[in-house]
């Protein structure tokens, strides 16, 4: 009797473990496809802040700021990966690069090349994204925050 009750708590136990690495699975793909819409959602949402107007002059800058919930971690991740890779990372004063990562926060600033062209005949011009986008992610609220400022080129 022992012996039955012992196979049937391991085949209980198998099956559980079975279930868990299903779900883990599946949310690895959710995550996964997450990731990659992820970006050109955001890119748009910042462009559609990048508003022109006839008192923008050249040299004036305006803030953006972004906050998207709910975000993976992987997100973040890559894009800092991506933008090491690139060499787009932004430095300080002391040359040193703009990257925290600690275990409430991950903290980087990018060249990121974002723009938006706008107006017509003598008013045209581009409105694009200067000095860098600072992408705050808090890893335990999973909040990603995206600021920077924006110009008339």
């Amino acid at each position: 009797l022992e012996i039955l009750k012992a196979e049937k708590g391991t085949a209980t136990l198998a099956n559980v473990v079975t279930k868990l690495a299903i779900a883990a699975k599946a949310r690895s793909a959710e995550n996964k496809a997450r990731v990659e819409t992820l970006w050109p959602s955001i890119e748009k949402q910042l462009q559609s802040q990048m508003a022109f107007s006839k008192n923008l002059k050249r040299g004036c800058q305006k803030q953006l700021k972004l906050e998207v919930p709910m975000v993976p971690i992987e997100a973040p991740q890559l894009w800092l990966k991506k933008y090491e890779d690139a060499g787009r990372i932004m430095v300080n004063a002391k040359d040193k690069k703009m990257v925290t990562d600690s275990i409430s926060q991950l903290k980087f600033t990018a060249d990121v090349p974002i723009g938006k062209g706008c107006g017509w005949g003598w008013t045209a011009g581009s409105l694009i994204v200067e000095n860098g986008l600072t992408f705050t992610y808090c890893k335990h609220t999973r909040l990603l925050t995206i600021t920077g400022k924006y110009g008339l080129c």
